[in-house]
């Protein structure tokens, strides 16, 4: 026989089962990252060019929130683009895919963060090149100080040399004894016949310069010219190069390039800029 609860353990269910769906701290996980404060301040600190108070802002917001790609997102823009820090934003570049990929799903993907991590590994390439060229300056310095010293040490040696040759010179006056030349052998005279050809030579065909110049190459044909079609982009507020360049599907070298006097601390709400061609 099953013996039913208490009339009051039973109310008090009830009353649990009203309040537990209102609970806040339930659902915290659940919300959206970038309405988390530190991530909003972040982004406030970003567009007032406060860098390093925008760093210090989104890391707190992981420290909140491990799975708030977005924050790993924007530090990667952040030592990429202004704190000139490739490691780490590779590091952050990383971890925004990776985590977004878990979150989202396997095809989750950033033309932008895909640059961006492009663009870190180039510049860290330079650096090491950098360092190996120092490098190697430094070997081949050295070794010119040992072949400078090596010369200056055979220099001495002959200008020792000149002094002593100099000093015999003065005490015999007469000079040393020099052999005659010896009388050089006649060569013999060769005994076979020469061949001599009849055939003429043909004389050799002059081909003007402008006739090589006008002359087509099969190999590389005249090139066509090539169309570009313009677009623009009007530049919103909380845009940055990057999450312009994000979406509009264009790489972001590519926007800065064709946007040489574009800054992209000083974004003004309203601006007009040039998109590349996709």
């Amino acid at each position: 026989m099953v013996r039913c609860c208490p009339r009051g353990w039973w109310w008090l269910m009830v009353m649990i089962g009203f309040l537990v769906p209102g609970c806040g701290w339930l659902d915290r996980a659940a919300g959206n990252p970038k309405q988390e404060a530190y991530f909003m301040s972040g982004q406030n600190y970003r567009q007032t060019g406060q860098f390093p108070a925008a760093r210090d802002a989104f890391q707190k917001a992981i420290e909140v929130n491990p799975a708030n790609y977005f924050a790993h997102q924007e530090l990667g823009d952040l030592y990429h683009l202004y704190l000139n820090d490739p490691g780490v934003a590779l590091y952050h570049y990383r971890r925004y895919l990776e985590i977004g990929q878990r979150i989202v799903g396997r095809s989750f993907s950033d033309p932008a963060a895909e640059t961006g991590i492009q663009g870190c590994e180039l510049k860290l390439a330079e650096h090491t090149v950098g360092q190996f060229a120092r490098q190697r300056t430094t070997v081949e310095v050295d070794q010119l100080k040992r072949e400078n010293s090596s010369l200056r040490q055979q220099l001495a040696e002959a200008e020792r040399q000149l002094q002593l040759r100099a000093q015999e010179a003065r005490l015999n006056p007469a000079g040393p004894m020099v052999n005659p030349p010896s009388t050089p052998t006649p060569i013999p005279a060769p005994t076979s016949p020469v061949v001599v050809s009849t055939n003429p030579v043909p004389a050799p065909r002059i081909v003007s310069r402008q006739a090589i110049q006008s002359r087509p190459s099969p190999g590389n044909p005249p090139p066509s010219p090539q169309v570009s079609a313009a677009r623009t982009y009007v530049i919103r507020s909380g845009d940055t190069p990057a999450t312009i360049a994000r979406s509009q599907g264009v790489r972001l070298p590519a926007l800065l390039a064709a946007n040489p006097g574009l800054d992209p601390r000083r974004l003004k709400v309203g601006q007009t800029i040039q998109l590349p061609a996709k």
